[in-house]
């Protein structure tokens, strides 16, 4: 932001620059009220269900996105994202744990390797942009153990 603010110094005129941080919560937000419609409070249902569930999920069991049905365009973005999320898992630097784990579910999700253990389902009120995208891949990953029809969710 720094240096979006010394361009635009000389310029006179604000280039409104938003940070990734800001512009992933929009999208996110965005994508979550198309989906589940607008949230009537600061917490979402469908991620009270899982946290509720969490204890009787079967965390050897994930249901990781199947190859097999998708085209062959959407297999080679499939490969093509494995590969950038492992180097961004070796690269080490993650600046909070959170981040480290939405990468690790991409990963299982993708196919890619389970991890040995996952996380127990943390906050998830509408302050926490993270926790929407780690809510779905795992919601995703064990669908079929969260009575998701009931939810009036299928998949």
């Amino acid at each position: 932001m720094f240096r979006a603010f010394i361009v635009e110094l000389p310029l006179e005129n604000p280039w409104w620059v938003g940070t990734r941080h800001t512009i992933l919560e929009v999208v996110l937000k965005d994508f979550f009220e198309a989906c589940m419609g607008p949230s009537s409070g600061p917490n979402i249902a469908l991620f009270k269900r899982l946290q509720n569930r969490w204890p009787i999920v079967d965390q050897s069991r994930p249901q990781p996105l199947t190859p097999t049905a998708l085209s062959s365009d959407e297999e080679v973005h499939r490969l093509e994202m494995l590969g950038h999320l492992k180097l961004l898992l070796d690269c080490g630097n993650h600046p909070r744990e959170d981040y480290k784990e939405i990468i690790l579910l991409s990963v299982a999700y993708l196919g890619g390797g389970v991890p040995t253990s996952f996380r127990a389902p943390g906050a998830y009120h509408m302050a926490r942009w993270m926790a929407k995208a780690i809510y779905a891949v795992k919601i995703m990953l064990f669908h079929d153990q969260l009575d998701m029809k009931q939810a009036g969710i299928s998949f």
